[in-house]
């Protein structure tokens, strides 16, 4: 589609204008859009989700960019970026920050699973959950307790030999 303004350029956005019940669209080239003003600066992009959680795990962007090992010159962003420390003493002096990237680096899903994919959550993560569970019973001394939590592992074991 043409500018509706020059006629010459392909259109690169559309400007709706409303007045009252009216409403009319043009067509701009970017040209027509720098000349009329309707360019302003863009609004700076949003951070992904991991961006903001880093932010805040490592204390904001503005004291770790300036972060910079003595030894090598390595900064916290090449160290993010290339996944790689300059030095040994690197390690002493971002290990605040690789803690945190480590931890992130792993972590387990946690979301919801398919349907298909539920009687083996059952029968492996329940089960050793409920494992867990026994033998803290049966350190206690709670014996009681440890055979209802017995019987739940021998019905998932059942479950999952189906």
């Amino acid at each position: 589609m043409r500018c509706s303004f020059c006629g010459k350029q392909e259109a690169t956005f559309r400007v709706e204008q409303t007045f009252g019940e009216e409403q009319t669209v043009h067509w701009v080239c970017v040209d027509c859009a720098e000349m009329a003003g309707l360019l302003t600066e863009l609004p700076p992009r949003m951070p992904r989700p991991a961006e903001l959680f880093e932010e805040l795990l490592i204390g904001g962007e503005d004291g770790v960019e300036e972060k910079v090992c003595p030894q090598c010159g390595t900064t916290y962003r090449d160290l993010r970026d290339q996944g790689r420390l300059g030095c040994p003493d690197c390690y002493t002096h971002f290990h605040q920050e690789i803690d945190a990237l480590i931890g992130t680096a792993g972590s387990a899903y946690s979301g919801s699973l398919p349907a298909r994919l539920e009687s083996l959550k059952t029968f492996y993560v329940d089960r050793e959950a409920l494992r867990e569970q026994l033998r803290s019973a049966l350190d206690h001394e709670r014996y009681e307790e440890a055979a209802h939590l017995r019987d739940a592992i021998h019905i998932i074991d059942s479950q999952g030999e189906r």
